[in-house]
């Protein structure tokens, strides 16, 4: 895998950089130094069952970064993943390289930051979804090899044929939230989707800590977010009622493509 300054060289000349962002065991990421003024902490994803024992209902699916990549810039991350870890882990490995690859250099205004930040997150949102092409073909080369059969019958007759496109199935259905701060030239920088926050605590003299939410929830009982469906076409009402798209409780998010590809199988997302 090519080195962080290899990756920088090739992304300045202009060449065509693959980069297998799935790695599991090695991300070029790793390379990057870890802000040593934080530390992620999270709770267990585990539960007590009735015999004492603690057990997890499902993989560990939250991810996140704290990178200092120069004595200016300083970046963090936090994704919350859905069905399984595949979008939060491509989220993780793909975002800093959508910002700290030369996306910053003379870089000065506010409005410029934001660009690049939106920018971002819209490209991993495509760089996703071109990732999952091979598993959207193969979930229907299998959905045409159980073509007219009923669910018992597919089970009994091609038993392997349904577990692999549940797997399938599941790895399409997979997203994440995402929240970055990016602290450039002593400014902070936020951007988000879906609900996980960014908090910031303060101090006053009297020791009193107070602790303002610096970025907007995009879930369904945001009224500015209700507004923004409505102006898509969407009935808010339907919306309302359901207080979900799919398998997630929020407006927003990365991956998801079993609601983004097919939402015109859900009642309340039909225009």
């Amino acid at each position: 895998m090519p080195t962080k300054a290899e990756l920088i060289n090739l992304s300045r000349s202009g060449k065509a950089v693959h980069l297998n962002f799935q790695e599991p065991c090695h991300s070029w990421t790793d390379d990057l130094p870890v802000c040593p003024l934080s530390g992620v902490g999270f709770s267990i994803n585990q539960k007590y069952r009735a015999d004492g024992l603690r057990w997890e209902e499902h993989a560990f699916e939250d991810r996140s970064f704290h990178f200092r990549y120069d004595e200016n810039t300083y970046f963090y991350g936090v994704f919350d993943g859905h069905v399984g870890t595949k979008a939060a882990d491509f989220a993780m490995q793909r975002m800093p390289a959508e910002i700290l690859l030369g996306q910053l250099k003379g870089k000065e205004k506010d409005e410029e930051i934001r660009e690049v930040l939106q920018q971002a997150f819209l490209a991993v949102e495509k760089g996703f979804f071109e990732s999952i092409d091979d598993l959207l073909a193969e979930k229907e080369n299998l959905r045409l090899q159980l073509q007219g059969l009923r669910t018992i019958e597919a089970l009994k007759q091609f038993p392997e044929v349904v577990e692999r496109l549940k797997s399938v199935t599941e790895e399409i259905q997979s997203g994440t939230t995402a929240v970055v701060a990016l602290i450039l030239k002593n400014k902070l920088y936020l951007a988000n989707v879906g609900d996980s926050r960014a908090l910031l605590c303060k101090e006053d003299e009297n020791m009193k800590t107070s602790i303002v939410q610096l970025s907007p929830d995009h879930i369904f009982s945001n009224e500015d977010e209700l507004l923004r469906l409505s102006q898509l076409g969407l009935d808010v009402e339907k919306i309302r009622n359901q207080q979900k798209s799919g398998l997630q409780n929020c407006t927003r998010c990365i991956g998801n493509y079993t609601v983004k590809g097919g939402y015109k199988e859900f009642d309340n997302l039909r225009t």
